[in-house]
């Protein structure tokens, strides 16, 4: 009974582990993220939420700390549909982007950008996509 008890609390501990700690965020590699940062739209009215890359990476690293959203990214497609085997991870903020999902690659020590989204600034019922700087 008490190794049943036990195994969720080692299988948390490992998988934190092995994502970046804020020391590491360095360390890793991000492709897709745009460089000059990230222009993402706000509520209607609402000027855009301009993100540096250093913003955009800090939040990859937040996302990649939640439950895997997807156990392949590459079942979702769009720029991270050759992410096969590669867990996505998905988060809300209401810090000015909608959602930001990622790949993260623990073993290559990547977290690629599958998607960045800002508010529904047309009132259509979809978040809007964010625009590279």
């Amino acid at each position: 009974m008490l190794f049943k008890s036990i195994l969720p609390i080692l299988a948390a501990a490992a998988t934190a582990a092995a994502l970046p700690q804020q020391s590491e965020v360095d360390q890793w590699t991000y492709p897709q993220f745009p460089e000059n940062g990230a222009s993402c739209p706000g509520w209607p009215g609402e000027e855009p939420t301009l993100w540096s890359f250093a913003q955009l990476k800090e939040l990859a690293v937040e996302a990649s700390k939640s439950p895997p959203y997807s156990d392949s990214a590459a079942n979702h497609g769009g720029s991270c549909g050759f992410s096969v085997g590669i867990p996505m991870h998905i988060i809300g903020t209401d810090k000015g982007i909608g959602m930001i999902s990622v790949a993260v690659d623990k073993t290559a020590k990547t977290i690629r950008l599958c998607g960045l989204q800002g508010k529904d600034n047309n009132n259509d019922g979809y978040n809007d996509s964010c625009e590279d700087l």
